[in-house]
């Protein structure tokens, strides 16, 4: 790149948005990994290593989703999959995708729906050993609307860097809320219900059949397969800009909005109780904002336990009552403890955990 185009892109990005807080996109540099770096034998759709990126799956294959300390220069991780049992021959609603979905409020500055409205840039590194065409496609949730592009790799098990950028759209504003309004799909194969139409290269009403028009490969058709994605960033305008790192607490608190997972490394101390006669056992928890009252749950039913004066050490069945968005109260199904006393909740061993979920 001349000096001259660099210096006119970097007026185009400044005349397009901040040249901060520009990429839309959380964790693109697959930092943080709050379910672990590692999962085995995937046959159907689920978060799996690197937060806020799903990996959508239906009977194609089976998979090991991991956080890859592998990247291009410039990035330590990057979210890798590997088909370890095959389908070289996917049913017509058979599917593989990656995807990521963003809050209608946080897509405001693209104007959609108004006569002003901007286009948008997807960047990427992809890495694979199965070459040929890929999909990416566009939808937006809230007008089930689409728009898609396509990229190729060109070398095997080499990074490879992608740009896609995609018209703005005068039809049907996003949702200024908190809840999905678009999804980006990064396509890995699937059977001819997604295939059978033509890639959107334009705003239209979203069509199965366009969703992996372009697709020509299938990740899975080979066990030992594997396709790999990170410096995710999508921004508005038609240039796409160098990658915005963000510093690892800054990602992980970004992260927590959706999804936050406790462990005795980082809350073995849930919180402070008390117990009054004829009750259970109570406290509350405080965890970082959620998009809205999350799903509480623990690793099993004895995962957290209540010490107390009047009671060592008791293990319990313990529910949560969630209170809003950054609080839930926990009640523990036990009479050990005593009337009058103080207790305290804990996880009980290392592998225990609770989670809090408020995924799009």
């Amino acid at each position: 790149m001349t000096k001259a185009r660099g210096l006119a892109d970097l007026g185009n990005v400044y005349s397009d948005g901040a040249l901060s807080n520009r990429n839309l996109v959380i964790n693109g540099a697959m930092t943080v990994a709050q379910r672990g770096t590692s999962t085995a034998g995937i046959t159907g759709g689920n978060f799996l290593t690197c937060d806020r990126f799903y990996f959508a799956l239906s009977t194609l294959g089976t998979w090991t989703g991991t956080q890859a300390s592998d990247g291009p220069s410039g990035f330590a991780n990057s979210f890798k999959l590997e088909c370890t049992a095959a389908n070289a021959s996917p049913a017509a609603g058979n599917f593989a995708f990656v995807s990521y979905s963003i809050e209608g409020q946080d897509l405001q500055p693209l104007a959609k729906g108004t006569p002003g409205a901007k286009s948008a840039t997807l960047s990427f590194w992809v890495k694979s050993n199965v070459l040929g065409t890929y999909q990416v496609t566009f939808l937006d949730a809230d007008n089930t609307r689409n728009i898609a592009g396509t990229y190729t790799v060109d070398a095997s098990a080499t990074w490879e860097y992608k740009t896609i950028t995609i018209a703005g759209d005068t039809a049907g504003a996003f949702d200024d809320d908190v809840n999905f309004s678009l999804g980006i799909e990064w396509w890995l194969g699937s059977g001819t219900t997604f295939t059978s139409g033509a890639v959107p290269t334009a705003w239209e009403t979203a069509v199965s059949a366009d969703r992996n028009a372009g697709g020509a490969v299938n990740v899975a058709g080979t066990i030992g397969n594997t396709w790999q994605i990170t410096g995710v960033q999508l921004e508005v305008g038609d240039t796409a800009t160098p990658f915005e790192h963000r510093g690892f607490g800054q990602e992980l608190d970004l992260c927590k909005r959706y999804y936050e997972r406790l462990t005795q490394t980082t809350h073995r101390s849930l919180t402070n109780g008390t117990y009054f006669s004829g009750a259970s056992p109570y406290g509350v928890i405080q965890y970082a904002t959620k998009r809205v009252p999350p799903s509480c749950s623990q690793s099993n039913n004895n995962a957290i336990i209540v010490f107390s004066a009047s009671a060592n050490k008791t293990s319990t069945n313990v529910t949560f009552e969630i209170i809003g968005t950054n609080t839930a109260r926990v009640l523990a199904n036990t009479a050990a403890v005593q009337s009058g006393f103080a207790c305290w909740f804990e996880l009980n061993q290392a592998s225990d955990f609770l989670q809090l979920d408020s995924e799009l």
